[in-house]
């Protein structure tokens, strides 16, 4: 994990300084600096297509996480007669997002940071200390529950090295957004951007440690890869009724945190496609086989903003009746 860490620290910050150096805004642009326009238009593919991967995971981690939340508060289950629809209730988060998905930039969505990270730390405090409670109960003998093993010095194999690192990795995948985050900051000096990220990517680090170790610490070698499903929502099962309380906020928080990610991938997602759109009809791209009116439209869609577009409309009008 910590190997990741510095790998993407690194890299995050590699590409603030080719940004610097090359005037580039996005990480398109960045590729095109360096390698040429075809390089831009197949990055900016395959950064679409995992964004677009990474939103449908995202949807169905919000159904999985909310349509059992949602049964609790109306007293229903999914699998009942009239029970709760997990699609519905898809739907309905979809529609509560859709003014953040339609946001111009990450700027704008620096309050889902906010509350996300906010909202992950409930649960991975309640797993912390449901894990030192029950490292509590084991050394004094009062753990009942025979299969609970911990392994602490266990060397993993190269095979179980090679199958978690990349899942490591993908945690503190976030290169498509740096460039985002460095356009929006009043002073983008290296040293506060190189501060800026070291204490991001250290946070995160940090999170995601306690993380591991609390949900090891808690259900031991019986912890499946979905930490939810280890937790029980009967409140019997916590012989403290605090403790089930914030596992309940926990999961909560965790289910707000999904949906308030989901913005942060769609938006580079979208950038990414209206990029390859960008590359075939700007005219900053020197393509001059398009007709006038094709650049209007796509320079609205690009731009996603009606007054500039009308601007655009009103300065052609007046250039042809100038001619």
């Amino acid at each position: 994990m910590l190997i990741s860490a510095y790998m993407t620290y690194m890299s995050l910050i590699m590409l603030c300084y080719c940004s610097r150096r090359s005037g580039a805004s996005s990480f398109g642009e960045v590729v095109r600096s360096a390698y040429g326009e075809r390089a831009e238009v197949g990055v900016n593919l395959i950064l679409f297509t995992y964004c677009s991967f990474v939103v449908a995971a995202f949807m169905v981690l919000i159904r999985d996480i909310w349509t059992p939340l949602v049964g609790m508060f109306l007293g229903k289950t999914e699998d009942e007669d009239g029970g709760v629809s997990g699609d519905r209730v898809l739907v309905g988060f979809t529609i509560f997002l859709l003014p953040f998905l339609f946001q111009r930039s990450l700027h704008a969505l620096k309050w889902n940071c906010y509350i996300g990270f906010a909202s992950i730390i409930i649960l991975c405090t309640a797993l912390v200390r449901g894990g030192f409670q029950r490292q509590f109960n084991l050394h004094h003998g009062e753990l009942d529950d025979d299969t609970y093993k911990i392994e602490w010095f266990k060397i993993p194999s190269v095979q179980d090295a090679l199958f978690a690192f990349p899942i490591i990795m993908l945690a503190f995948l976030c290169q498509f957004n740096v460039l985002s985050i460095q356009n929006t900051l009043q002073r983008p000096t290296r040293k506060r951007m190189s501060q800026i990220v070291g204490m991001s990517v250290g946070a995160s680090l940090l999170l995601m440690y306690l993380f591991g170790l609390g949900g090891y610490m808690m259900y031991g070698s019986g912890i499946q890869g979905n930490v939810l499903l280890n937790i029980s929502v009967d409140k019997s099962a916590y012989a403290d009724e605090s403790l089930y309380w914030m596992f309940f906020l926990g999961r909560v928080g965790s289910g707000m945190t999904i949906a308030l990610a989901l913005p942060l991938s769609f938006l580079p997602g979208r950038d990414a496609l209206l990029e390859i759109i960008d590359v075939w009809f700007h005219r900053s791209h020197h393509r001059s086989n398009s007709t006038e009116t094709e650049h209007i439209c796509w320079n609205a869609l690009h731009r996603f903003n009606k007054s500039e577009a009308l601007k655009m409309l009103q300065s052609q009008q007046s250039m042809r009746l100038k001619r």
